[in-house]
């Protein structure tokens, strides 16, 4: 018990150096490889002033690795969070009735959830192993709000293997409409109810928050799997990831990028500027709120 308390004291210095980052410590919090409980509401750590966090529902937790492709680090406006030390929930996340809250629209009262209690207006980012084929939902006060995901992730049919998502709500709040249901990721990204999984990255999740306001993180169908959190009073202007030789690789987009990407009209395959084939066997680029997908 000491060594774990001295290793959480010796975290929350490391966290004071920068106010803006919690980087999970999963070993520093008692967590091992094997599965160990862990009670509602237990306190994982806060960034001073802007964020409490917190694991929302009993559940049991083990250590992971977070790193996706040699990507070892995220970068948020040149703030650091590692992939080692994180951590992931054992239970799927449910709501009252047994349901998935991403087609419920239902916040969940059991599983794996990350809870965020915000103190100051601003936005989160949760740093994470990604999956395509997950759901991710957010819900503010019970409410189910919009979000944004940005990943690395490999796969023919993703632009420069970089996955920029947005959930978008509506009117002042971000409220998903009723309605609406929330599909895994790449279904999302493609507009195509059947795609199959493109796999994992490492990413951000990512939404605005408001002073006061609870927040409950997650994902569907199954657990995430996360690293750290960073908050900043705006939205950031650069996200990357890193790997271990230093090499960097930006995971936003860039609206220059469309121009980058050719469709041959012939037989449908599309190409990147170096004419390189990136999809094969779609109609042509759709390009739509910024967002680029092959269509069927």
């Amino acid at each position: 018990m000491k060594k774990i308390l001295l290793s959480a004291v010796a975290l929350v210095a490391a966290m004071s150096m920068n106010a803006q980052v919690f980087q999970m410590n999963g070993e520093a919090q008692g967590l091992s490889s094997d599965l160990s409980d862990v009670a509602a509401g237990k306190s994982w750590g806060a960034i001073d002033g802007a964020v409490d966090i917190s694991n929302a529902f009993a559940t049991q937790h083990k250590v992971v690795d977070c790193k996706n492709n040699d990507y070892i680090k995220a970068l948020i406006d040149g703030n650091e969070i590692l992939t080692t030390g994180g951590v992931q929930g054992n239970d799927n996340p449910k709501d009252a009735d047994g349901g998935n809250p991403a087609l419920t629209l239902k916040p969940a009262v059991s599983g794996a959830v990350i809870q965020l209690d915000a103190k100051k207006d601003g936005w989160i980012y949760i740093v994470a192993k990604l999956s395509t084929n997950k759901q991710y939902m957010v819900f503010e006060e019970g409410s189910p709000i919009g979000y944004k995901i940005a990943m690395e992730v490999k796969d023919d049919r993703i632009s420069s293997s970089v996955l920029n998502l947005e959930i978008k709500g509506e009117g002042e709040f971000n409220y998903i409409p009723e309605g609406r249901q929330v599909q895994w990721v790449i279904r999302e990204y493609l507009n195509d109810a059947e795609a199959t999984t493109a796999g994992n990255g490492l990413g951000v999740l990512y939404f605005p928050v408001a002073k006061d306001c609870k927040y409950l993180a997650h994902a569907t169908g199954s657990k995430i799997s996360w690293s750290g959190i960073y908050f900043s009073e705006n939205e950031a202007a650069s996200i990357k990831v890193a790997k271990e030789d230093g090499t960097e690789f930006s995971i936003l987009a860039d609206p220059a990028s469309v121009k980058n990407i050719k469709v041959d009209a012939q037989n449908g395959a599309a190409y990147n500027a170096a004419g390189q084939q990136v999809g094969a066997g779609y109609k042509g680029l759709v390009i739509k709120d910024g967002k680029k997908f092959f269509q069927k």
